[in-house]
């Protein structure tokens, strides 16, 4: 009954009372006061219009739906003498017809200030992200973020965090999350998540040693590498849990890049080994919430991945995420068309398979949007 629920959360959205372009010119209006004092304003975003048919098979049921929605996706950018103020956040509207519930969503994905105390410092303050890790699918050695799937828009984490430049090929990053606290009484200090990081050079070797820690939730070091070997890199991230979920998780993997002319087609394939936590399918397509209800027990995992882009105009990427002892995988097609840099046209499709899908795909998504940038 999991894909059965996960279409009632869904449904929750009601019909679209509020355009969204009425929505972000309020959201915009709220930045006027720090505008006001900032040297330099810059906003950019694009606004998307979709059609979403999905279908839900949990025998003997089955839930079909037709979803419309809006979604516009705003980044604000503030320069100051001190530094600057960088906010990313994104506005949907559901149309669902005569269903009740709330018609917006509204995720804040980041709201920070970055500040330069020195020319080889760095240091922000709200919600943000730090690079973290070797892969592009699995992450072992990530127990900062909140969130982190390869299309790079997450979530970030709130807190605090200095990143330093030691040479130009070396960098330490040191973080504090307080998210972690939130709600917590009796010894909110505890609850505080902290962070370091040291990545660098050894001749072509890309190498990263981490740790992240939470007393009585998380210990976790990790190290990472990444090797160009002609025209392919090979990258390896491992990390070990001492605290809650105990035990390893190694990542390792592979992409490669083949251009012809106008034409470039990137593969890419990763396998995750863990007995920590295991990936939740969370985030693989913004498109579906369905993949929050999918909590894998198996221990391998693997990533495979084709991108095709043709000219500047078209482009493919067909991928999976596939749970090798559970016999189940996520099956993920997306087609997009670029026209002039400033709209996109694209079908994306997504569908779960297992090895109870003799009557058809378990749960599956067809989804059709129009993108305008600006």
């Amino acid at each position: 009954m999991r894909a059965i629920g996960t279409m009632r959360t869904y449904l929750s959205y009601g019909p679209a009372l509020v355009p969204a372009a009425v929505m972000a010119f309020v959201l915009t209006v709220l930045m006027v006061p720090a505008t006001a004092t900032a040297q330099e304003y810059s906003l950019y975003g694009d606004l998307e219009l979709g059609t979403t048919y999905a279908r839900f098979r949990s025998p003997p049921e089955t839930v079909e739906t037709l979803i419309t929605d809006t979604t516009l996706r705003l980044n604000h950018l503030l320069l100051y003498d001190w530094g600057e103020m960088v906010v990313r956040h994104r506005l949907t509207v559901f149309d669902l017809g005569d269903t009740e519930g709330d018609p917006l969503r509204h995720d804040l994905q980041h709201a920070a200030a970055v500040m330069w105390p020195a020319d080889t410092l760095t240091v922000q303050v709200g919600r943000h992200s730090l690079p973290w890790g070797m892969g592009s699918a699995f992450f072992p050695a990530d127990a900062l973020h909140p969130e982190r799937t390869r299309h790079g828009d997450d979530r970030g984490f709130d807190g605090a965090s200095t990143t330093w430049t030691i040479s130009p090929r070396w960098t330490m990053a040191a973080a504090g999350r307080v998210d972690t606290a939130t709600g917590s009484t009796e010894e909110p200090l505890r609850d505080l998540r902290w962070a370091g990081l040291l990545s660098g050079y050894l001749g072509r070797v890309d190498v990263m040693v981490s740790t992240v820690y939470q007393p009585d939730e998380v210990l976790r070091p990790a190290a990472g590498v990444s090797l160009p070997l002609g025209g392919v890199i090979l990258h390896g991230e491992g990390s070990l849990e001492l605290a809650g979920e105990k035990g390893p998780a190694v990542a390792t993997g592979m992409h490669y890049t083949l251009f012809a002319g106008f034409h470039s087609v990137t593969l890419a394939v990763e396998h995750l080994y863990t007995e920590q936590l295991p990936p939740v399918f969370t985030g693989f397509s913004e498109l579906s919430t369905m993949q929050a209800q999918h909590h894998p027990t198996g221990r391998h995992f693997l990533y495979p991945m084709i991108f095709w882009e043709g000219d500047g105009r078209w482009s493919a990427d067909v991928s999976a995420l596939i749970d090798l002892e559970e016999a189940r995988a996520l099956l993920r097609l997306e087609l997009a068309r670029h026209i002039l840099g400033s709209l996109t046209l694209a079908a994306e499709g997504l569908l779960l398979v297992d090895e109870d899908s003799g009557e058809g795909p378990r749960e599956g998504i067809a989804r059709f949007s129009a993108r305008v940038h600006f």
